[in-house]
Order: structure tokens, then sequence, then C-alpha cells
């Protein structure tokens, strides 16, 4: 898959309410070749929220990528 298939993927997963399947798919962006880092931050933050974990997605938001 693409970054942007992949971000696109995310977003589906969040609003059907998969939260884990977005979690690891906004982990996969960070690792494929070429990612843009804020944009795969910024999909992992919002995974976190989904899931309630305020502190993690506050670390995505300042920019690392929690445990």
């Amino acid at each position: 898959h693409g970054i942007h298939a992949r971000l696109r993927l995310v977003d589906l997963c969040l609003k059907q309410s998969q939260k884990d399947e977005a979690l690891r798919n906004a982990r996969e962006v960070l690792l494929l070749p070429g990612a843009d880092r804020t944009e795969g931050l910024k999909a992992l933050a919002k995974s976190y929220e989904a899931k309630g974990d305020a502190a993690r997605a506050a670390k995505c938001y300042a920019g690392q990528i929690p445990e």
C-alpha cells in the first residue's frame, strides 16, 4: 500500500470504530519509505485519541513516537 492509501485506510478504520486496526496502519505509515512524518504522526495521534489515550496522542502531536 502507498502512503496516501494507508492514511485513507486509517481514516476509514476510525470511522468504523476499528481503533486497533487504525493504530496498526498509522504506525506502518511511519515505516514506509518516503513517509511524511508529520502526516504519519497526525494519523497516529487520531488513532490514540479514538482509543482514549490522550497522553500518547499528545506525544504524537509534539512530534514524538510513543512506545
